[in-house]
């Protein structure tokens, strides 16, 4: 016996969606409160790293004199001192709506109860 292919139009697609929306509608609504509970209840985290590279200066000082006159440490150090100044800490916590509740109270002691910690190393 010998089947013979069935042509399927759009018509046939959407009788079938409607035999069965309780199961497309049922999983969805599953999927969309699934994925808000996870939104809401889980802890907003953030997470970032940063590795500066500094090399030494590969063209010969016969050619052209160099420009930096201190060490690799001297540099790190006062690039950190420039990121972590009270300026840039407050722009970027008010930037990012970060310790909303501690701001209002007292900025500079709260700052100072919860410092940003920025470690060096040098491989």
């Amino acid at each position: 016996m010998v089947t013979m292919p069935v042509d399927l139009d759009l018509t046939d697609y959407l009788q079938a969606l409607a035999r069965r929306k309780f199961h497309f509608l049922t999983t969805f609504g599953t999927t969309i409160i699934i994925a808000l509970l996870l939104a809401f209840l889980l802890p907003t985290s953030f997470r970032s790293e940063s590795t500066l590279l500094i090399e030494r200066q590969t063209i010969p000082d016969g050619i052209i004199e160099t420009t930096v006159t201190g060490y690799v440490q001297e540099h790190i150090q006062k690039i950190t001192q420039k990121i972590l100044t009270y300026e840039n800490l407050k722009e970027v916590s008010e930037e990012h709506d970060l310790y909303t509740d501690l701001r209002e109270s007292d900025p500079v002691s709260t700052t100072r109860r919860q410092p940003v910690r920025c470690a060096a190393s040098s491989k």
